[in-house]
C-alpha cells in the first residue's frame, strides 16, 4: 500500500482475518463473492485493533513487482472483542477479574498447587469466591442452615441422595450444590457421559472438626481447612471459594472423551446448557494446576465467579452461530442474573489448627 503517512499510532482500524486454506481454495475456482467471503471470516481473531506501532520501509531492490518501493508495516494490539456487530456484553470491573482467566489458551495464572486427596491442597483458582460489593458477615449473627450437612463430623462421608449421585466412586457427589448448579451438571453429562466431576460443594471445617457454612478459617502452615462431601480433608491456600457457597463444581474428561472439545463442542454450542447457564449466572473457564512432581494438569470450572463471566460469554458470542434471540438476550443480562445468590460471605476470626491441638 506504500508509504501511508495517514496512519498514526493509538488509532483504531478494524481487521478481517481470513481462513487462508480457504481463501486458496476460492482463488482456484477463480470465483470469490461476498458470500464466500464471510464464510472465509476467521471470527475470533477479526474485529477491531489498535495500532502500537508504524514502520515505514523503502525496498530499493524490489523483486515483487509493487507499485512503490515504499510499504507500511504496522504493529497492532487487541482492544476490542468479540468482532464489530457483535453483541456488547456489561464490562467488568477491574475487582472481579479473578486470577487473569484465560478461557481459549486453557490455562489460569497463579492457579497453584495440588496434591492428592489426603494430604495438602494448595490451589488459588479462579473459582475464588468475591464478595461481590456485598458485606463480611459475622457468623454469629447468622442461622445455619439446617441441611443435614453443616454441623457433621467433617471427616465422615455424607448420606448422599440418589439424586445426587455422580458415578464411579472416585467421584464427589453434588450434595449441597445448588439446583441450578446441579441442572448444568446434569445436562453438561447428557452431553458428555465421559467426563468426571472432581470436586463440587466444600464445607468450611471449624475448631471442633464439623462441617460449618461460610469461608474457610481454620488454618495450618499458613493453608485453610475444608472439607468435601466424602470426608476427605484439604487445605487451600484462600479461605474464599465459590465451592463453600455452593455455586461451583470442577470436571475432568473421562478416558475416550477429549478435553478440548468439552468446551467447543458442547458447552460453547449447547443452546439448551447455555440458557441454564445464562438465566442463573453462571460461567465456565479452564483452570489449571500443578501437583507435586511438577505435572500440570487441567479441569473445566464452573460457577457463578464474577471474574470468569466476561470471557465465557464473550467467547460464546463470537463462537456459537446458532443462538436464538432469547438466549442472546439473556447473555446480555447475565451480569445481573445472581439476584439471590449469595452475596455475602461469611467470614470468622482465623483460628490456627495447631493452636487447637496444643
Amino acid at each position: 500500500m506504500g508509504a501511508n503517512l495517514a496512519i498514526m499510532r493509538g488509532e483504531k482500524i478494524p481487521v478481517m482475518i481470513l481462513d487462508n486454506d480457504k481463501v486458496q481454495a476460492a482463488a482456484r475456482s477463480g470465483n470469490i463473492t461476498g458470500s464466500m467471503l464471510n464464510s472465509m471470516l476467521y471470527e475470533m481473531a477479526s474485529g477491531w485493533y489498535v495500532i502500537d506501532g508504524v514502520m515505514w520501509c523503502y525496498g530499493m531492490n524490489d523483486s515483487e513487482g509493487r507499485v512503490s518501493k515504499w510499504s507500511t508495516k504496522l504493529k497492532l494490539v487487541r482492544r476490542e472483542w468479540p468482532i464489530p456487530g457483535r453483541m456488547a456484553l456489561q464490562t467488568v470491573t477491574d475487582n472481579d477479574q479473578v486470577n487473569n482467566v484465560e478461557l481459549n489458551a486453557g490455562n489460569t495464572a497463579n492457579s497453584g498447587t495440588v496434591t492428592p486427596s489426603d494430604t495438602m491442597r494448595d490451589m488459588a483458582t479462579a473459582g475464588n469466591y468475591s464478595s461481590d460489593g456485598g458485606n463480611f458477615t459475622d457468623a454469629s449473627d447468622l442461622t445455619s442452615v439446617n441441611d443435614g450437612m453443616t454441623g457433621t463430623d467433617a471427616t465422615a462421608a455424607l448420606d448422599v441422595d440418589i439424586s445426587d449421585k455422580t458415578g464411579t466412586a472416585e467421584e464427589v457427589p453434588l450434595s449441597g450444590l445448588r439446583d441450578e448448579l446441579k441442572e448444568v451438571y446434569h445436562i453438561l453429562k447428557n452431553d458428555c457421559p465421559k467426563i468426571k466431576i472432581v470436586s463440587a460443594r466444600r464445607w468450611a471445617v471449624d475448631e471442633s472438626g464439623k462441617r460449618v457454612d461460610g469461608n474457610a478459617f481454620v488454618q495450618k502452615n499458613g493453608l485453610y481447612k475444608c472439607a468435601n462431601a466424602k470426608g476427605e480433608i484439604m487445605y487451600f491456600k484462600d479461605k474464599h471459594s465459590k465451592h463453600l457457597y455452593g455455586e461451583a463444581f470442577d470436571i475432568v474428561n473421562d478416558s475416550g472423551q477429549d478435553f478440548n472439545s468439552i468446551m467447543t463442542d458442547y458447552v460453547l454450542q449447547d443452546n439448551n446448557l447455555l440458557t441454564s447457564m445464562a438465566k442463573n449466572g453462571i460461567s465456565a473457564c479452564i483452570e489449571q494446576t500443578t501437583d507435586d512432581s511438577g505435572a500440570a494438569t487441567k479441569h473445566y470450572h464452573f460457577g457463578t465467579d464474577e471474574g470468569i463471566m466476561n470471557a465465557f460469554w464473550t467467547s460464546v458470542l463470537a463462537i456459537n452461530t446458532h443462538l436464538t434471540p432469547a438466549l442472546a438476550q439473556s447473555i446480555k443480562n447475565v451480569s445481573a442474573a445472581r439476584i439471590g445468590y449469595e452475596k455475602n460471605e461469611i467470614t470468622r476470626t482465623d483460628v490456627n489448627e495447631d493452636d487447637l491441638n496444643a
